[in-house]
Protein backbone atom coordinates (compact mmCIF):
# COMPACT_ATOMS: atom_id res chain seq x y z
CA UNK A 1 0.00 0.00 0.00
CA UNK A 2 1.23 3.76 -0.99
CA UNK A 3 2.07 5.58 2.19
CA UNK A 4 -0.04 8.83 2.50
CA UNK A 5 0.53 11.78 5.19
CA UNK A 6 -1.87 11.75 7.55
CA UNK A 7 -2.67 15.32 9.28
CA UNK A 8 0.31 15.62 12.10
CA UNK A 9 2.59 14.26 9.76
CA UNK A 10 1.65 17.11 7.12
CA UNK A 11 1.61 19.69 9.47
CA UNK A 12 4.94 19.16 10.40
CA UNK A 13 6.50 18.59 7.23
CA UNK A 14 4.91 22.09 6.73
CA UNK A 15 6.58 23.77 9.85
CA UNK A 16 9.72 22.26 9.16
CA UNK A 17 10.12 23.55 5.88
CA UNK A 18 9.06 27.54 6.83
CA UNK A 19 11.89 29.91 7.07
CA UNK A 20 10.23 31.87 9.34
CA UNK A 21 12.10 32.63 12.45
CA UNK A 22 8.84 33.20 14.17
CA UNK A 23 7.98 30.37 16.96
CA UNK A 24 5.34 28.25 15.98
CA UNK A 25 3.37 25.78 18.26
CA UNK A 26 1.17 22.75 17.54
CA UNK A 27 -1.57 21.90 19.81
CA UNK A 28 -2.40 18.40 20.02
CA UNK A 29 -5.53 17.84 21.74
CA UNK A 30 -7.28 14.53 23.28
CA UNK A 31 -6.77 11.21 24.84
CA UNK A 32 -3.43 9.95 24.62
CA UNK A 33 -3.09 6.69 22.98
CA UNK A 34 -0.54 4.03 23.70
CA UNK A 35 0.04 3.43 18.99
CA UNK A 36 0.66 6.64 18.49
CA UNK A 37 2.09 8.71 21.37
CA UNK A 38 5.34 5.97 21.32
CA UNK A 39 5.79 7.22 18.37
CA UNK A 40 6.14 10.62 19.43
CA UNK A 41 8.97 9.75 21.56
CA UNK A 42 11.63 10.43 18.43
CA UNK A 43 10.69 14.01 18.27
CA UNK A 44 10.00 14.79 21.47
CA UNK A 45 14.05 14.21 22.05
CA UNK A 46 16.71 17.07 22.04
CA UNK A 47 17.26 16.41 18.83
CA UNK A 48 13.40 16.61 17.87
CA UNK A 49 12.85 14.17 14.62
CA UNK A 50 10.26 12.62 13.62
CA UNK A 51 10.58 9.20 12.20
CA UNK A 52 7.73 7.88 10.05
CA UNK A 53 6.52 3.91 9.68
CA UNK A 54 7.80 4.70 5.87
CA UNK A 55 11.07 5.54 6.96
CA UNK A 56 11.21 8.77 6.42
CA UNK A 57 12.17 11.44 9.02
CA UNK A 58 11.01 15.24 9.58
CA UNK A 59 13.37 17.22 11.94
CA UNK A 60 11.83 20.46 13.65
CA UNK A 61 13.46 23.72 13.76
CA UNK A 62 14.04 25.07 17.06
CA UNK A 63 11.18 27.60 16.39
CA UNK A 64 8.60 24.66 16.53
CA UNK A 65 7.00 23.20 19.44
CA UNK A 66 4.78 20.65 20.74
CA UNK A 67 1.50 21.38 22.91
CA UNK A 68 -0.19 18.23 24.18
CA UNK A 69 -3.51 19.16 25.98
CA UNK A 70 -4.61 16.02 27.35
CA UNK A 71 -7.19 14.59 30.13
CA UNK A 72 -4.80 12.13 31.81
CA UNK A 73 -1.37 10.24 31.35
CA UNK A 74 -3.35 6.71 32.20
CA UNK A 75 -1.43 5.16 29.02
CA UNK A 76 1.65 6.90 28.32
CA UNK A 77 4.73 5.05 29.24
CA UNK A 78 7.81 6.48 31.56
CA UNK A 79 9.94 6.95 28.32
CA UNK A 80 6.98 9.46 27.16
CA UNK A 81 6.45 11.30 30.29
CA UNK A 82 10.21 11.79 31.18
CA UNK A 83 10.64 14.20 27.60
CA UNK A 84 7.86 16.27 28.17
CA UNK A 85 7.50 18.98 30.45
CA UNK A 86 3.75 18.43 32.61
CA UNK A 87 1.60 21.50 33.88
CA UNK A 88 -0.87 19.79 35.44
CA UNK A 89 -4.38 22.00 35.91
CA UNK A 90 -7.58 20.61 37.73
CA UNK A 91 -10.30 21.21 36.04
CA UNK A 92 -13.10 20.84 39.10
CA UNK A 93 -10.75 24.10 40.33
CA UNK A 94 -10.44 26.09 37.49
CA UNK A 95 -14.16 26.06 36.33
CA UNK A 96 -15.33 27.03 33.30
CA UNK A 97 -15.60 30.90 33.37
CA UNK A 98 -11.61 31.85 32.19
CA UNK A 99 -12.61 30.02 29.20
CA UNK A 100 -15.54 31.96 28.81
CA UNK A 101 -14.63 35.33 29.52
CA UNK A 102 -11.54 35.18 27.06
CA UNK A 103 -14.55 33.52 24.67
CA UNK A 104 -16.89 36.50 25.28
CA UNK A 105 -14.04 39.50 24.92
CA UNK A 106 -12.62 37.87 21.60
CA UNK A 107 -16.48 37.86 19.71
CA UNK A 108 -17.24 41.10 21.03
CA UNK A 109 -14.33 42.72 19.28
CA UNK A 110 -13.95 40.40 16.20
CA UNK A 111 -17.91 38.68 15.74
CA UNK A 112 -18.48 41.51 12.49
CA UNK A 113 -20.39 43.59 14.41
CA UNK A 114 -22.73 41.15 15.82
CA UNK A 115 -23.04 42.14 19.47
CA UNK A 116 -23.01 45.41 21.03
CA UNK A 117 -22.25 46.28 24.88
CA UNK A 118 -26.32 45.09 25.39
CA UNK A 119 -25.53 42.21 23.55
CA UNK A 120 -22.56 41.45 25.21
CA UNK A 121 -24.20 42.07 28.85
CA UNK A 122 -26.82 39.39 28.19
CA UNK A 123 -24.90 36.93 26.84
CA UNK A 124 -23.25 37.15 30.47
CA UNK A 125 -26.26 37.23 32.22
CA UNK A 126 -27.66 34.14 30.22
CA UNK A 127 -24.56 32.03 30.87
CA UNK A 128 -24.64 33.10 34.69
CA UNK A 129 -28.22 32.28 34.82
CA UNK A 130 -28.21 29.03 32.99
CA UNK A 131 -24.72 26.93 32.86
CA UNK A 132 -23.70 25.87 36.48
CA UNK A 133 -27.42 24.35 36.77
CA UNK A 134 -27.48 23.08 33.41
CA UNK A 135 -24.86 21.29 34.41
CA UNK A 136 -25.17 19.76 37.65
CA UNK A 137 -28.71 18.64 36.75
CA UNK A 138 -26.71 16.39 33.94
CA UNK A 139 -24.59 15.22 36.36
CA UNK A 140 -26.88 13.82 38.80
CA UNK A 141 -30.02 13.59 36.61
CA UNK A 142 -29.49 12.35 33.12
CA UNK A 143 -27.03 9.34 31.75
CA UNK A 144 -24.70 10.58 29.03
CA UNK A 145 -23.69 7.92 26.34
CA UNK A 146 -20.08 9.68 25.60
CA UNK A 147 -19.20 11.22 29.23
CA UNK A 148 -17.57 14.44 28.52
CA UNK A 149 -16.27 17.13 31.28
CA UNK A 150 -17.95 20.25 32.28
CA UNK A 151 -15.01 22.36 30.30
CA UNK A 152 -15.26 20.52 26.91
CA UNK A 153 -19.38 21.16 27.20
CA UNK A 154 -19.21 24.76 27.73
CA UNK A 155 -16.69 25.13 25.09
CA UNK A 156 -19.55 23.01 22.65
CA UNK A 157 -21.90 25.51 23.97
CA UNK A 158 -19.64 28.76 22.80
CA UNK A 159 -18.70 27.44 19.96
CA UNK A 160 -21.95 26.74 18.55
CA UNK A 161 -23.14 29.95 20.02
CA UNK A 162 -20.36 31.92 18.22
CA UNK A 163 -21.56 30.16 14.68
CA UNK A 164 -25.15 31.12 15.66
CA UNK A 165 -24.64 34.97 16.74
CA UNK A 166 -24.54 35.53 13.03
CA UNK A 167 -26.38 38.06 10.84
CA UNK A 168 -27.75 35.51 8.80
CA UNK A 169 -30.06 34.61 11.65
CA UNK A 170 -30.99 38.33 12.36
CA UNK A 171 -28.36 38.93 15.20
CA UNK A 172 -26.97 42.23 14.49
CA UNK A 173 -25.50 45.32 16.71
CA UNK A 174 -27.10 47.55 14.22
CA UNK A 175 -30.76 45.47 14.67
CA UNK A 176 -33.31 48.81 14.78
CA UNK A 177 -35.42 46.64 17.56
CA UNK A 178 -33.08 46.66 20.87
CA UNK A 179 -35.60 43.86 22.54
CA UNK A 180 -36.05 42.11 19.25
CA UNK A 181 -31.90 41.83 19.29
CA UNK A 182 -31.86 40.58 22.68
CA UNK A 183 -34.73 38.10 22.55
CA UNK A 184 -32.97 36.56 19.23
CA UNK A 185 -29.70 36.16 21.34
CA UNK A 186 -31.90 34.43 24.27
CA UNK A 187 -33.68 31.97 21.70
CA UNK A 188 -30.25 31.30 20.09
CA UNK A 189 -28.79 30.55 23.40
CA UNK A 190 -31.31 28.54 24.43
CA UNK A 191 -31.33 26.11 21.46
CA UNK A 192 -27.13 26.45 21.69
CA UNK A 193 -27.18 25.15 25.25
CA UNK A 194 -29.57 22.08 24.65
CA UNK A 195 -27.49 20.93 21.39
CA UNK A 196 -24.41 21.40 23.68
CA UNK A 197 -24.63 20.54 27.14
CA UNK A 198 -27.35 18.30 26.28
CA UNK A 199 -25.75 16.37 23.22
CA UNK A 200 -24.52 13.30 24.71
CA UNK A 201 -27.81 12.98 26.70
CA UNK A 202 -29.05 9.29 25.67
CA UNK A 203 -32.22 9.14 24.14
CA UNK A 204 -34.74 8.46 27.07
CA UNK A 205 -33.27 10.87 28.95
CA UNK A 206 -33.75 13.73 26.91
CA UNK A 207 -37.20 14.36 27.73
CA UNK A 208 -35.47 15.92 31.16
CA UNK A 209 -33.47 17.92 29.92
CA UNK A 210 -36.38 19.57 27.83
CA UNK A 211 -38.67 19.83 31.14
CA UNK A 212 -35.83 21.74 33.33
CA UNK A 213 -34.55 23.93 30.63
CA UNK A 214 -38.75 25.12 30.31
CA UNK A 215 -38.77 24.85 33.81
CA UNK A 216 -36.03 27.56 34.22
CA UNK A 217 -36.61 29.98 31.19
CA UNK A 218 -38.77 32.67 31.42
CA UNK A 219 -38.03 32.32 27.79
CA UNK A 220 -41.18 31.51 25.45
CA UNK A 221 -40.17 28.31 23.75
Amino acid sequence: REWKDGILSTTLRKVSESNSAAWKWLVLDGPVDTLWIESMNTVLDDNKVLTLINGDRISLPPQVFLLFEVEDLKVASPATVSRVGIVYVDDSLLGWRPYFKSWLERISTSSGGVLNESGKQCVQRLFDEYVDDMLRYRKHECRQQIAITDFSAVQSLCNLLECNLCAGNGVRADHEDGNAYIKLIEYWFIFSLVWSLGATIVKEDRLKIDAFVRKQTSISL
